[in-house]
């Protein structure tokens, strides 16, 4: 994302009619919390439309539904994030979080939007498969490229092993390692299988 300082604070308010957004840039974290503090006491009382959902455990899907009324009644969500494009941090979260990333999207996409330099990336690069997740997983994951070094950079950055990218509401968090290769333990499993192929074929014949 382009900008001339050192912070800015993104908001976003959206409806079933209409979206916007602003970004405003500061020099100064204490300017930018002065911002907050006027979008809070600004919008604190839009009211929301009312929210069916579904969280399904079992499926890890959530099924969302809202009921909009006449765009006269004001109803809308809206938030914000407030940003370090020196330290590429995301510092704050604020009210509904942004109409396109929330706070359980995987958090290397948002910091590829807001922090990727303009010249890291040539303008229009066609991503062939696989080609950005590598490059996610490099730039803002564990420093390991994904298609070099195949799924154990993956589970490093994705599988909360060390980092929760994605901040899921209604998943448990599970737990996974990456196990070293052990080459007896191939042998073994080699072993097995052929005298399983023996017993089946000789079942057979």
């Amino acid at each position: 994302m382009k900008h001339s300082k050192r912070y800015a604070v993104i908001f976003n308010k959206w409806t079933l009619y209409k979206n916007i957004e602003n970004v405003t840039e500061f020099d100064t974290m204490e300017e930018a919390n002065e911002e907050i503090k006027l979008l809070e006491e600004m919008y604190a009382d839009t009211p929301k439309p009312e929210h069916r959902w579904n969280c399904n455990n079992l499926k890890g899907t959530v099924v969302t539904d809202y009921h909009w009324n006449a765009p006269s009644w004001g109803e809308a969500f809206w938030g914000y994030i407030l940003v370090d494009f020196q330290e590429e941090k995301i510092i704050t979260w604020g009210h509904d979080e942004l109409r396109t990333y929330k706070k359980w999207t995987d958090i290397r996409k948002l910091k590829d939007w807001l922090f990727r330099g303009e010249n890291e990336i040539p303008k229009d690069y066609k991503w062939s498969a696989g080609e950005y997740d590598g490059w996610l997983q490099f730039r803002w994951g564990n420093g390991l490229n994904a298609i070099k070094y195949g799924e154990d950079a993956v589970i490093d950055g994705m599988k909360n092993t060390k980092e929760c990218i994605r901040r899921c509401k209604c998943r448990k968090k599970k737990s996974y390692t990456t196990k070293p290769y052990d080459e007896n333990e191939e042998l073994e499993l080699d072993k097995l299988n052929e005298e399983i192929l023996k017993e089946v074929e000789s079942k057979t014949t």
